[in-house]
């Protein structure tokens, strides 16, 4: 999968979360609550894990590794996507 393409499928992911937090009231009212939850958990579970592959290509990518910091950086992105996975 193309770097950008993955990048906007994360926002988007990011902003459906956001609506749909927004607007909690009239999503519940047109679809019920528990296929409203049941959609909010599955958006929300795949944009943890998205959020943390683009980290770990953020990081890998465009910075060096030359300070502590930014090593440290990219070993914990790596680190949240094997551990999120877990969870």
């Amino acid at each position: 999968m193309n770097v950008w393409l993955f990048r906007i499928v994360v926002f988007g992911e990011y902003v459906l979360f956001g609506l749909g937090m927004t607007y909690q009231d009239n999503i519940q009212a047109a679809i019920g609550p528990r296929v409203y939850w049941v959609l909010m958990y599955i958006i929300g579970g795949l944009m943890t894990i998205d959020i943390s592959l683009v980290m770990l290509e953020l990081f890998q990518s465009h910075f060096d590794y030359t300070n502590t910091l930014l090593t440290f950086l990219a070993r914990s992105a790596y680190g949240a996507y094997l551990l999120e996975n877990l969870l």
